[in-house]
């Protein structure tokens, strides 16, 4: 089966890591869902196989300890972003060492000014590494 961009995921129910169910149906209608797969971490896919998904924005190590609390993300943390990215679009957040994901979240502001502009919230979080949602092992 395959799965494009913006097409509806087929149902499916799983059980979580804690054997809780997961509806997909259920738990997620009329909302946004962002699905990704990646190998197993610390494997060398894990690092490379990501790295050209578009729309990322990648933060320096000082605004990590707060994205990992669910702190939006303010631009003064920001290094680096796609230059693509529009205000609103779903973003994914990385650290500009390894590139690994460590957030998802809206824009706030286009690619651009998210690398240009010093002061105020440039993502919008809605998931980071350690939320319930994203420790999920389906």
């Amino acid at each position: 089966m395959n799965i494009d961009i913006g097409d509806v995921f087929p149902d499916f129910i799983l059980n979580d890591e804690n054997g809780d169910e997961f509806d997909l149906k259920r738990d997620f209608t009329n909302s946004y869902l962002v699905l990704y797969f990646y190998p197993k971490d610390e494997t060398p896919g894990c690092t490379k196989q990501h790295t050209d998904a578009k729309k990322w924005v990648e933060v320096d190590h000082g605004a990590i300890p707060f994205l990992m609390k669910g702190a939006d993300c303010m631009v003064a943390g920001v290094h680096d972003a796609d230059s693509s990215i529009e205000e609103g679009d779903l973003v994914w957040v990385r650290d500009m060492t390894h590139k690994r994901p460590l957030a998802i979240g809206w824009a706030t502001l286009r690619g651009e000014e998210l690398k240009n502009t010093t002061k105020g919230k440039g993502i919008k979080t809605l998931h980071w590494v350690g939320d319930e949602l994203w420790d999920m092992e389906l």
